[in-house]
Formats: structure tokens, sequence, C-alpha cells
């Protein structure tokens, strides 16, 4: 275990809290000083305003009671200041003192915190899986009793994930131990990032390096970065299931190797963004029935909107199916430059206006990307710059999209369909082209586009077929399934 986190982490913890003490005490000790202060200059000053007035004869009585009568009122009002300061110095004193017993409480208080912090740490490097076990629930026990600190409430996290991030032993007996113990850290972590318990929620959360051999982060609610590099998600199942992502979690350069990925029914917000750099999906991973959020703005322009972003970018999809079903995407859901070998599911897909799936750059060399029983509302399907198929062998690469229903939708092979206003003008060059080579496979059978539109020319055929059949294609059709295209007809309008 880090030095830091049994030393270093109680003994800040300790030094900021004595630093707001001494802040908090302090002040109100010269609050209370300054008050005795203004009562004796007030004292001082009514005393030398009375004399001042009896030495000019303006307070001379004219009769003997009522020179009485004056210096009783006097004497009276002397006392009643003087009893004023005293039990203004009194409070203060007594203010002084509640602090003192206060900071001697306190530092009671916090030795015991830090013993408790000290012994709980020891436990995690115990050798014993069952001490160290015991050991996680004394941490998240301390961090319970101090719900109001966030700081503490960080730092606790920060060793829970430095112990995370610890290697798995070799040895069999010990590693399924040890897989229990981290599942447990895990089961500690989920109950307090719940909507309903949400004292982690903000904080940070860093499992770098990390193995994950089973487990679960079920109807998590993270609104701070978290971090999942270079982790391997192995053999066993993992849950992200039912996630609400306020924030950014980032997997690079991670690998899922075994059991069944679930991030299913997750909601990205507008502020979240779930990221997948450099990852390679080896075992079945399901994504169904999760919604990008979003809001297309008004005041910006064409397509721009305020979302959340789920980012695929270089992933390689190598082996078992990949499911998306019935994910609504009012937001960025990209594939750039993502390599598939394997069946990815679209099943369901609900694209809304403003909003892209994007798969520029991406490459597919078999397995079959399925978009059927999609309904899309506007938005753009983008496989600019993307190979579909190879030059040879014979898997085949099939990218389908029917049957389904496009209404304005755009799908787009060749560069932004905005780049010209007119239809019957060349697309400039220098923009993405995609390549459908002689393994590679278009179907839009059976696909309704209410209107919508193909944007591709005569470049993106370099063998592979384009199959239309069943679909509700206008005459001019008839020549793009012959692949008859021109330079001068890059679109295919679809009413």
């Amino acid at each position: 275990m880090p030095k830091r986190s049994t030393d270093r982490v109680p003994q800040e913890r300790a030094n900021l809290a004595l630093k707001k003490w001494w802040w908090r005490s302090g002040w109100a000790t010269l609050l209370a000083v300054v008050a005795t202060a203004v009562a004796a200059f007030v004292l001082a000053g009514v005393f030398t305003v009375l004399l001042s007035k009896i030495s000019d004869g303006q307070l001379r009585p004219s009769r003997i009671s009522d020179r009485k009568i004056a210096l009783s009122d006097i004497l009276k009002l002397s006392f009643a200041m003087v009893a004023g300061i005293g039990g203004a110095a009194g409070l203060a004193l007594a203010h002084r003192k509640q602090c003192v017993s206060e900071r001697d409480e306190w530092r009671a208080n916090d030795s015991v915190r830090m013993n408790r912090f000290q012994a709980a740490a020891d436990q995690l490097g115990h050798e014993s899986a069952a001490v160290r076990m015991i050991g996680l629930y004394r941490m998240s026990s301390l961090s319970d009793d101090f719900p109001s600190e966030p700081t503490s409430q960080q730092q606790f996290v920060d060793v829970i994930c430095a112990y995370m991030r610890l290697p798995l032993p070799d040895n069999t007996e010990r590693r399924a131990e040890e897989v229990q113990v981290r599942r447990t850290a895990l089961d500690v972590i989920r109950a307090r990032v719940q909507k309903n318990n949400d004292q982690w929620s903000d904080c940070e959360f860093d499992f770098t390096g990390a193995t994950f051999d089973g487990g679960s982060l079920e109807r998590a609610n993270f609104r701070k970065t978290v971090l999942f590099f270079d982790c391997n998600f192995v053999k066993n199942d993992f849950r992200f299931t039912d996630m609400v992502i306020d924030a950014d979690i980032r997997f690079r350069d991670s690998k899922f190797l075994g059991g069944d990925i679930r991030f299913d029914k997750s909601d990205i917000t507008s502020k979240g963004r779930l990221s997948f750099l450099n990852v390679e999906f080896a075992t079945s991973v399901c994504f169904a029935d999760m919604k990008i959020e979003g809001t297309p703005s008004a005041s910006a322009s064409a397509g721009s909107v305020t979302c959340g972003k789920v980012e695929f970018k270089k992933a390689r999809f190598t082996e078992n199916e990949v499911t998306f079903h019935n994910t609504e995407v009012q937001g960025l859901l990209t594939f750039a430059e993502a390599s598939f070998k394997t069946t990815v599911r679209f099943r369901g897909l609900k694209l809304r206006s403003g909003c892209n799936v994007d798969f520029s750059d991406a490459t597919f060399t078999r397995g079959d990307v399925r978009f059927d029983l999609s309904e899309m509302e506007g938005g753009t399907l983008k496989f600019d710059g993307a190979t579909i198929g190879t030059i040879s062998g014979t898997s085949l690469a099939r990218l389908t999209f029917g049957p389904a229903k496009l209404r304005e939708t755009i799908i787009s092979f060749y560069g932004e369909p905005e780049t010209s206003s007119n239809p019957e003008s060349p697309i400039p060059t220098g923009l993405k082209v995609a390549k459908l080579l002689p393994t590679g496979l278009l179907d839009f059978g059976n696909t309704q586009f209410l209107p919508g539109r193909i944007v591709f020319n005569q470049d993106v055929f370099k063998g592979g077929k384009l199959m239309v059949d069943s679909s509700s294609l206008t005459e001019a059709a008839g020549a793009i399934a012959g692949i008859k295209l021109t330079s001068d007809l890059p679109y295919l309008d679809l009413l």
C-alpha cells in the first residue's frame, strides 16, 4: 500500500481541519474583544460628557432631592455599563474556554479517526483475504461516519482505487481469494455512488492498470472523471448496467477479453461522455437501450448539438456479438477508425434530427453490422473514408440497413453532404471516400426512405455489391443499383 494512503492522508486532513478551527475560534474571540473595547469606549465617553455638563452647571439641580435623583441615575447607568462590560468580557472568556474544549475534543476525535484510518489501511495490506475484506468495510464505515467532509471522501476513494490497481497474484488459490476481495471493493464503491446515496458521486476514480475478473457498478451515478486506462476485463461478467453518466468516463487501451460485459440501459446526459479509445472488444458486449441525451441548438449552425457523447475511436470489435439494441441517439455516437470483425447489431436504433452516428475511416473486414428495424428521423449515418470488405477472401463484410424506416436521414459514403447546395454539381475533391471492396456488401433491402439521401460516387465501388431489392427507391435508383454512377451525380435522393 502506498505510504501516502496510510500516513500523509489523515495528517493532511488533520492539519486542514485544525487551520479551519483556529480561523473560526480566532475570529470569534476577536469579535468579543472588540465588543468589550467598544463598550468601555462608550462608557468613558458618557462619563466625560456628564462631567463636562456638571462642571458647566448644565446639570446643577435646583433642589437637594433633584441632586440626589441625578446622582442616583448616574450611578445606575454607571453600574449598568460596568455590568455590561463585565458580561461581555465573561462571554469572551466563556467562548474562549468553549473553543479550547472543542479543540481538545476535536483533537481527541481526530486521533481516533486517524487510528481507525491507519488500522483499516494496515488491514488492506494483510496477507489474509478475510482481513483485507474487513479493512475495506472498516474504511467504508469510516467514510460513512464523516459524510460532510468532501476532501476526506476523495481520500478514501483514492486508497481503495490504489488497492484496485495492484496486480493480481499469480497463484491460482490466492488469485481466487483476491478476486472476491476486489468484488467487495466494487460493492463498497457502488453502494456510495447511487442516486439515494451519492457521497462518492462527486469523487474522481482512477482504475488505471486494474484487472477486473467480474463485478458490478450497476446503477452508478458518476459526476466526476472516471478512468479505466490500460485495464483488463477477464473471465467473469461485469455490469455497468443502468448507469447515469454526468461526467467523463474514459476507457483507453483497455481490453474486454472474457465474460459478458453489459452497459445496457445507461443514460449519458448532455454533460456526460463515455469514450473507448483504442479498446479491444473480444467478448460479448451489450449496449442495448442506451440513451445519449442532447438538445439541438437553435442558435448554432445546422447539425450542431449540445449533447452527450459516446466514442469508440479506434476500438476493435474482434469476437462475439456486440449489441446496441434500441439505442436512442440524441447526441453523438462515433466509431471513427474502429475495426469490425464480428457482428454488431444496432437493431431498433433511434437517430434524432441534428445528431450523428459516425463510422468515418472505420474498417469492416468480416461480420454483419445491422441497422434493421431502425427508426431514424433526421440525422446522419457517416461512413466517409470507411473500408467495407477485403480485396480477397471468403469472409463477407456486410452492412444491412433494412428493414428500417429512414425519414429525412442522410447516409453518407463520401465527404459531407452539405458541401454543395446543387445536387447536380460534383462534390469537391479532397474529401474522404468510402471503399466497397469485393467481399463487401451494402444491403438496403426493404428500407423505406421517407425521404432520405445516400451520398456516394463511382469512386466508392472497387467491387462488392449494392442491394436495393424491395426498397422504396425512385427510378434513378436503377442506375445506382447497377453501379452506373458518374462524378457529376454523387447523390441519390430517395423520396
